[in-house]
């Protein structure tokens, strides 16, 4: 859990909710139980005892897989990359938005973290989902994945940015900001 969460971890939270909402899937939310009032609904937090993002990590590689094994899932979805470290008796699609921390695009120890981990979570993974044809081509070639285990989902367009009226345009102040590029400095364009 952190505080101002990038686009990976937003990405993960909007699919999240959407999956939450469907009511042609049965969902069972792992984590925190602080995530029940986020998503309104129940959490299954057994042993996840701090809040702090370092435990929550130790917990996702260690006590879900089991909790999973125990709820007798069909699918366990893992949004950020933070899968299972091993092979489980169940399918897993891991959603891996990109390999930036394999071109040292990440902090220090995020980087080391995520070049140690997720190139062993892609090869247990049964599927990866990622954002673009790009992430597919990197996952692809930096960890060696099987092109045929990659799909592409393309992010979609938070509710937010629709009009209520369809066919109407959204109202946008004459002044604004946009902006599309990353907060961490290492995220911007290795030719820039």
């Amino acid at each position: 859990m952190t505080d101002e969460p990038g686009g990976a971890v937003q990405t993960a939270k909007c699919l999240t909710q959407e999956l939450i909402r469907r009511p042609d899937v049965e969902t069972t939310l792992f984590g925190h139980q602080a995530l029940s009032d986020e998503f309104g609904t129940d959490v299954e937090s057994k042993g996840y005892l701090s809040r702090s993002q370092f435990f929550g990590v130790g917990w996702e590689r260690t006590v879900l897989p089991l909790l999973a094994r125990r709820h007798d899932i069909d699918i366990l979805f893992c949004p950020n990359a933070n899968a299972p470290l091993h092979r489980t008796p169940y399918p897993v699609v891991t959603y891996i938005h990109d390999v930036g921390a394999m071109h040292d695009w990440s902090s220090s120890v995020h980087g080391l973290y995520r070049k140690t981990t997720v190139p062993r979570v892609a090869d247990v993974s049964d599927r990866i989902v990622t954002v673009s044809a790009f992430s597919r081509d990197e996952i692809v070639e930096q960890l060696g994945v099987d092109p045929a285990r990659v799909n592409v989902v393309h992010n979609g367009i938070n509710k937010r940015f629709l009009s209520d009226k369809p066919g109407e345009p959204i109202e946008v102040p004459d002044q604004f900001v946009l902006y599309v590029g990353a907060l961490n400095p290492g995220r911007t364009s290795p030719d820039s």
